[in-house]
């Protein structure tokens, strides 16, 4: 993180996914200041490279109160950029800062309806998914508002566990264990590969709702394991498998691409054909698992193309998200206007200060009523 006095505030929820990885590397990378504040339940924060400060947030708070602690934390910072609805909700609580830049993590209607929901607060848009970009466009083309398209920001893969020659055919799979994830298709894909002999091995990274499927071919689930474990394992897999059924443009496709993985994607969006062209990877119209299976056993029975596939993969991920390339257009967009300041912000928070002193009663209140409901339930 860079010295520079300039004071640049993230707020996001402390939640599995992304968001956080991606934050982390514009604090590494970017010459200005960038701290975070993180919303959670949970004092641990999810990535372990990400310099940030918790706000706790439980049922026992009035939201009112929490709003308050957000604005109070803000004090003096020249620019707010959230990446969250809730953050958005507690700053227009707050009815402080006026000019936030919001971003856009992915190709999913609720970043939209945030969107338009707290459109007065808000002053500029970081969209990482060129058709919420266009959408964007459309909505607010009357308006001044500044809507910006930044291809996702990724770290550039360094750190890699050295491994013997490996010729298994590995394949890996990063997401929650949802039916939206296509954590199910894995099935499918299994299946196919075992009628027609094909040997292979399961990586299965994330957490989620369903249920632990059963393979037929070996895997392995490792749960949510620490991010910075899994870049240094990427050179040990073949296929990357997103078969989701919402998404931006991910970024777990993309660090894997780094490391000459190469994707067997879902069709959601510009950028997947920008990126992979089927040169670099393979884009399926169908939602069928069994034809994930078939892309895979075409590439990978002629090494050749693998290979070829495996070194585009490299070249166009590292292209098109190079990390300094996109966090240096980020700051830009982020320096190009500080209004978001408030000169006479601590006159404003004594305001809200004095609002505040009714919701100590309601605070005490709802912890006796929740200390009454779990002394019945016993």
């Amino acid at each position: 993180m860079g010295s520079n006095p300039v004071s640049v505030i993230h707020i996001a929820e402390n939640k599995k996914g992304g968001v956080l990885e991606y934050i982390s590397t514009i604090q590494k990378t970017s010459s200005l200041n960038h701290s975070v504040i993180v919303l959670g339940k949970s004092n641990e924060i999810q990535v372990s490279e990400l310099k940030a400060k918790i706000i706790y947030t439980d049922s026992f708070q009035n939201i009112h109160a929490t709003s308050r602690k957000l604005t109070h934390a803000l004090k003096g910072c020249v620019d707010v950029v959230c990446h969250s609805e809730l953050g958005l909700k507690l700053l227009a609580l707050s009815n402080i800062y006026q000019n936030i830049t919001y971003v856009l993590h992915g190709n999913y209607e609720y970043y939209i309806s945030a969107a338009i929901k707290y459109k007065p607060i808000i002053s500029k848009f970081i969209c990482v998914s060129r058709d919420i970009h266009t959408q964007l466009l459309q909505l607010f083309k009357k308006s001044k508002k500044t809507i910006e398209y930044i291809p996702q920001i990724v770290e550039n893969i360094h750190q890699i566990e050295y491994l013997e020659n490996n010729d298994n055919l590995e394949i890996l799979f990063v997401g929650r264990r949802t039916t939206e994830k296509g954590y199910e298709k894995l099935i499918n894909i299994d299946s196919h590969f075992s009628k027609n002999n094909v040997r292979c091995r399961f990586h299965i990274y994330g957490n989620g709702s369903e249920k632990y499927i059963y393979l037929q071919n070996d895997s392995v689930h490792y749960g949510h394991e620490e991010h910075s474990i899994l870049l240094k394992r990427l050179n040990r897999f073949k296929f990357i498998v997103s078969p989701s059924q919402f998404e931006g443009n991910p970024i777990s496709v993309i660090e894997a691409m780094k490391n000459g993985v190469v994707p067997i994607c879902s069709e959601l969006g510009e950028e997947q054909f920008q990126l992979l062209n089927n040169k670099s990877g393979v884009i399926l119209k169908s939602s069928n698992g069994q034809d994930y299976a078939i892309a895979i056993m075409e590439i990978w029975k002629n090494k050749n193309l693998y290979q070829e596939m495996s070194d585009n993969a490299k070249v166009r991920s590292n292209k098109f998200h190079d990390k300094f390339t996109t966090v240096e257009k980020f700051d830009s967009i982020i320096k190009n206007d500080t209004s978001n300041y408030i000169s006479n912000i601590s006159l404003k928070l004594n305001t809200l200060d004095k609002k505040y002193i009714p919701n100590i009663a309601t605070i005490i209140l709802r912890k006796l009523f929740y200390n009454i409901r779990n002394i019945r339930i016993q």
